[in-house]
């Protein structure tokens, strides 16, 4: 394997490992192991064709951009106004979760008040922002490591515990509990345009780059959410490591909420430099604005009271991740039309993006409901 297509590769994976990871397990405690893999098994297919359309996209369309600037580009600026606002809003919802499960490790690790930690999270976030952007990528690239051996360690001290019997339980009238919250945790299409430029803009590097990160997460996030289910069973946590604490004590519940710490810190820094990079290249406003408003907007809907995180990444997962997917299908589509080499890839498009509204209409009718 080529070197740059190892380092697009972890940027890939770290782009999709992080707060919606915590989520998975008790979601497929409500619906079932056996149902929650399913789900993993089709929306991770689904996953890796939004970022390879994404990436087609970013490689085929000149000039650097974020989402809203391929969408000028593709769509025009009508459009690309409402796709701004699309992802803006799903990326600001995302950061509020980071800082919210941010705080919750911080005060498991240190004690204290959680809501206190959350605001000393969003200050080191904020910092680490501010660094160029070769310094951040190796941050990026060393908590993913960390991240990939924590979960060694944990599933290690986990598995002997697993009970079958939690495992092989189903319960059918939750059978859409773990859609939305799986379509958030395995989201990483924000990362694409960082990952084309590690890739050195070269289309099969970043295929492939593509499609072995976006396997790789589903994989852990499968493995994470099937070893504490089996061995939490209903007494699975909303934040998955909580819930440890009545069967291994507080060291595993300490090395978990290191694992979480890590993930979060990561992916905040991923959509964090999305939103700062997007004001910089697609609205030509200066660095210090984007990242003004990176911190500024969770920390204010933070101070609002939005605390429950499980519910948070359900409803972005099945509606706005669910219409951003749309939105890059799309797009993919229109810039395959121009080049044959993408035909058996551009029938996909259509089937994908119906799939994706169903999921989007269900989501809105359940809370309605």
């Amino acid at each position: 394997m080529k070197k740059s297509v190892l380092w697009a590769s972890l940027t890939m994976f770290g782009g999709i490992i992080g707060a919606g990871i915590f989520g998975v397990p008790f979601v497929f405690s409500r619906a079932g192991v056996l149902v929650g893999l399913t789900y993993i098994v089709f929306l991770g297919a689904a996953a890796v064709a939004i970022n390879v359309y994404y990436a087609v996209v970013a490689v085929e369309t000149p000039g650097r951009h974020r989402l809203a600037g391929y969408a000028r580009k593709i769509m025009g600026k009508k459009a690309s106004a409402a796709v701004a606002v699309v992802s803006m809003v799903e990326f600001f919802g995302a950061l509020l979760v980071y800082v919210i499960l941010g705080g919750n490790f911080l005060s498991v690790i240190f004690g204290g008040a959680a809501s206190l930690w959350s605001l000393v999270f969003l200050a080191v976030a904020a910092l680490v922002l501010l660094l160029p952007l070769k310094k951040s990528e190796w941050v990026d690239h060393l908590f993913t490591v960390a991240l990939i051996v924590a979960v060694a360690a944990i599933a290690a001290m986990l598995i002997p515990q697993i009970k079958t019997a939690n495992i092989v339980s189903v319960d059918w009238k939750n059978w859409f509990a773990p859609y939305g919250v799986l379509f958030f945790a395995l989201g990483g299409s924000s990362v694409i345009p960082e990952m084309i430029e590690v890739s050195r803009r070269d289309k099969r590097s970043a295929v492939q780059a593509v499609a072995i990160g976006t396997i790789a997460a589903a994989v852990l996030i499968a493995l994470f959410g099937v070893i504490i289910v089996g061995v939490c069973g209903a007494g699975t946590t909303e934040d998955a490591i909580a819930g440890l604490t009545l069967y291994f004590g507080r060291p595993i519940v300490i090395l978990g909420s290191v694992f979480g710490l890590a993930a979060v810190l990561t992916q905040f820094v991923v959509i964090g430099s999305n939103i700062r990079d997007e004001f910089v290249y697609d609205f030509k406003k200066r660095r210090i604005v984007g990242w003004a408003l990176a911190v500024g907007v969770p920390l204010a809907a933070f101070f609002f009271g939005a605390r429950d995180f499980v519910s948070i990444i359900g409803f972005l997962g099945a509606t706005l991740g669910a219409a951003v997917g749309i939105i890059i299908i799309y797009m993919g589509r229109k810039v395959m039309e121009e080049n044959e080499k993408y035909a058996l890839l551009r029938r996909f498009a259509v089937p994908l993006m119906m799939l994706f509204l169903a999921g989007l209409l269900a989501e809105i009718i359940s809370v309605l409901l």
